[in-house]
């Protein structure tokens, strides 16, 4: 066992800001990279609290640290409704290579808020909370039933798939709840006060004396921007950290292990920027190009989208909801308005291209008509993009040495 001091980088984020060091852009929206002679230059953005959208050009080398794709599943993730996906996508569009996009993991426990899902977290398992449908009108403790060793403490992607079987039965009603009214009365004051005061506050129901309606939620993903050990991406001068870079999760996640992308892999990030050669930086001229702004008509087919990949990406695929929701993505993106709107098609077209790709089930991505690994794709998959047109192929792991 081993621990890393890591010291306390808000603290020290903001002795250099306040020292000068650190310039803060609030308010304003990333619209795209700048990429000069094969290489990233900077990145243009957009303040979006002006009366007029004023657009700038911020040269330099650049580190994306953009969230997860919320924004792609609107109101159907734990994620923040900040992170719209916008980010990811137009890298994509303009080179930046991705991986693993099919791999995207529901939580078995939320609740619909506005705008998004309220997690409710593996503690609430962990001190006793059973899960349950009713069949034929009576309480159905169904994860008691089919994994008596683990039961409830099952992995998330075991018990999402499990309760996508439950509420599809004819003999079940439809809802899965999560029973905590037997947990004791000092297990809530000491271990689940913030569970019981959301539920309350957003459900309007006491947990610890009425079941809570529960369903899976999209909470994490996996897949993201193609980085290697020290975070760069395929683009030179390009790096990325986070949730939208993939690198440390494979084809599941645990809970902690987004420390390890935030924090450890922003450091590496910095770190390698700072190892590099001073170079002579590109002089970037001429006016930036025109911002694209959102609209009422684009936030529509925003959602849309949305609704075609929570369909063919669910917690179960096959081929056939896959290939049907490709067909209704590459319709919408004939009707894009703008570069942003064709970027997010041309991602959302690689999200199903990699999970057709992946004819096997592993992790997070379980395909019902391929429900068994495939050991000979264990591997990385790769999306490129280059002039519009989408390229998925396999990238092989490398092999553990043995005195790691």
């Amino acid at each position: 066992m081993y621990s890393v001091d890591f010291p306390d980088l808000e603290a020290m984020g903001r002795k250099y800001e306040a020292a000068g060091l650190i310039e803060r852009w609030q308010n304003h929206r990333f619209e795209r990279l700048i990429l000069r002679e094969g290489r990233c230059a900077g990145v243009q953005v957009t303040n979006t609290h002006l009366s007029r959208c004023q657009t700038s050009v911020l040269p330099g080398r650049v580190i994306l640290c953009a969230g997860g794709l919320n924004g792609f599943f609107p109101g159907m993730t734990t994620g923040t409704t900040q992170n719209t996906g916008d980010v990811a996508a137009m890298a994509f569009a303009q080179g930046v290579k991705m991986a693993n996009l099919e791999l995207i993991q529901y939580h078995p426990t939320t609740i619909g808020i506005a705008g998004k899902r309220c997690l409710i977290s593996e503690a609430a398992r962990g001190e006793g909370g059973r899960l349950f449908i009713r069949r034929g009108g009576e309480k159905w403790y169904f994860m008691e039933e089919l994994y008596p060793e683990l039961k409830n403490l099952m992995p998330r992607d075991v018990i999402s798939r499990e309760m996508a079987r439950m509420v599809k039965r004819a003999d079940c009603e439809g809802q899965v709840y999560l029973d905590l009214t037997g947990l004791p009365a000092e297990t809530w004051r000491k271990k689940l006060p913030d569970l019981r005061e959301e539920c309350i506050h957003y459900l309007s129901l006491d947990p610890a004396k009425e079941p809570v309606p529960v369903e899976p939620g999209i909470h994490f993903f996996m897949g993201g921007i193609d980085v290697d050990i020290h975070h760069r991406t395929s683009v030179d001068g390009l790096w990325a950290a986070g949730e939208c870079a993939c690198q440390y999760h494979g084809a599941n996640r645990l809970g902690g292990n987004s420390l390890l992308g935030a924090i450890y892999g922003g450091r590496v990030a910095a770190e390698d920027i700072l190892s590099q050669p001073a170079r002579e930086e590109v002089i970037l001229t001429g006016e930036p190009a025109p911002e694209m702004p959102e609209t009422a008509e684009s936030a529509v087919r925003a959602r849309a989208l949305g609704g075609v990949l929570y369909e063919a990406l669910g917690i179960i695929r096959d081929e056939a909801g896959m290939r049907a929701g490709l067909a209704r993505v590459e319709d919408l993106a004939r009707r894009a308005a703008n570069e942003r709107e064709q970027s997010r098609a041309a991602l959302a077209r690689a999200m199903l291209l990699s999970a057709l790709h992946r004819t096997e089930s592993r992790g997070a991505h379980f395909r019902a008509d391929y429900p068994d690994k495939d050991e000979a794709q264990r591997q990385t998959t790769i999306a490129a993009c280059e002039n519009g047109e989408i390229a998925i192929f396999y990238r092989p792991i490398p092999e553990r040495r043995a005195d790691a």
